[in-house]
């Protein structure tokens, strides 16, 4: 798509952001135009940007960047040409800044969820506190018969019956002649 305008005195372009102003939020859309105000000859309009691994150029008098992110902040140049005559361009750059948005939680946040990731936000923590619970409901009452069984251990030696002729049975000073248990 190639946009031209009429030129009388070849200025130089400028660029502006529709609808937009300062940094752009991570996921917003925005559009860069570019426009020379005079003239009375037809220019062609590109867009271009150079950086690590991703130089493009769009024949075009504006760019619309979808849901911009952080790899697409940088430097993007306007340029006007003659078409017949090369040595009639101009150019015009921008720094286009990108933030990531502000992470705070709000109930108009958690309704712009779609229905899958509102589901998943609910019932993640619904089905780790139930986990929780129901380790707990799981550990405690095993816990609590561990340390009575553990408890009636150490108790059974003192409840073993004695038997005549038994090495646990009482010593007596009154010289008792009958078992305890018969």
């Amino acid at each position: 798509l190639i946009l031209s305008f009429p030129l009388y005195n070849p200025g130089f372009p400028t660029i502006r952001l529709i609808d937009q102003e300062g940094p752009i939020l991570e996921g917003n859309n925005v559009t860069l135009e570019c426009l020379i105000s005079y003239g009375d000859n037809m220019l062609d309009f590109t867009f271009q940007k150079y950086s690590k691994g991703d130089d493009w150029i769009l024949p075009s008098g504006s760019l619309t960047l979808y849901k911009v992110n952080k790899e697409q902040a940088g430097t993007y140049t306007c340029q006007a040409h003659h078409p017949t005559l090369p040595q009639l361009t101009k150019s015009k750059s921008i720094r286009l800044l990108v933030e990531s948005p502000k992470r705070s939680f709000s109930f108009e946040s958690v309704l712009s969820l779609s229905t899958p990731m509102l589901a998943l936000a609910v019932a993640l923590p619904a089905v780790l506190l139930l986990l929780l619970i129901l380790v707990f409901a799981f550990l405690i009452p095993r816990h609590r018969a561990a340390a009575l069984k553990k408890m009636a251990l150490e108790e059974s030696g003192q409840r073993t019956p004695i038997y005549k002729g038994s090495l646990d049975s009482v010593p007596s000073v009154r010289g008792d002649t009958q078992p305890l248990v018969m």
